[in-house]
């Protein structure tokens, strides 16, 4: 009967990623068919949906209702939507502390925005102990993956000496990192790392600045843009 069932429910997901191919989108009624069948990721673009009210009257309660059912099968993009919805309080009481929880899921699961998270967590103290070194390390895995902000944050934790000591030819390498990205998204980090960028090319050495430039170029060919 399981087998049975499988093969039913391949079937289905298999006729649902034919349409979305087909069409180029997958709407609400087709994601909620498959989401009630269990598939994670449907489960997700229902809780997104409901999140952003795209399709749907906007509802955190019921976009953290499949943003779990996804969760508790190990999705790491809803384990991360789960920490935004406990971070800013939308449709249950802002709790840092299952913030925090949520977010590391994601984190320890590969998820640049969730490390993100956990870095910027752990260097405010919300929800987790103040720490610069744990904040730095997961920095540190999300910039290596080409954020944008957490390669902004690495600039000043090395200008500043935060959990690591003063670096600046290695913060104008993650300012000038930060500063070469392309996601509109990011505009407000590119333009403060840009300017900070040249702020050390101003004011410090230009061997410190040359060897800056040496260490982006040497991250740049061990991490070819996709």
């Amino acid at each position: 009967m399981r087998k049975v069932f499988a093969i039913v429910f391949l079937g289905l997901f298999l006729l649902a990623i034919l349409y979305f191919f087909k069409t180029g989108s997958m709407g609400f009624t087709e994601s909620l068919w498959l989401a009630k069948l269990g598939h994670p990721g449907a489960q997700f673009i229902v809780g997104v949906m409901y999140h952003e009210g795209k399709e749907v009257p906007q509802d955190y309660k019921e976009a953290m209702n499949w943003y779990r059912k996804s969760a508790q099968q190990g999705y790491s993009l809803s384990q991360r939507r789960i920490g935004v919805l406990y971070d800013k309080g939308l449709g249950v009481p802002r709790d840092s502390k299952e913030a925090f929880h949520w977010y590391l899921k994601s984190a320890d699961q590969g998820d640049a925005v969730a490390q993100f998270n956990v870095g910027r967590m752990y260097y405010t103290g919300d929800g987790v102990s103040k720490g610069y070194q744990e904040a730095l390390k997961w920095y540190l895995k999300s910039a290596e993956q080409g954020d944008t902000y957490a390669q902004k944050n690495l600039g000043y934790f090395h200008m500043l000496g935060n959990g690591t000591p003063k670096d600046f030819s290695r913060a104008y390498m993650w300012f000038s990192l930060a500063g070469s990205g392309r996601n509109e998204a990011d505009k407000s980090a590119i333009t403060e790392a840009t300017r900070n960028a040249t702020i050390l090319a101003r004011e410090r050495s230009p061997g410190e600045i040359e060897e800056g430039r040496r260490l982006a170029r040497e991250w740049l060919a061990a991490h070819p843009q996709k």
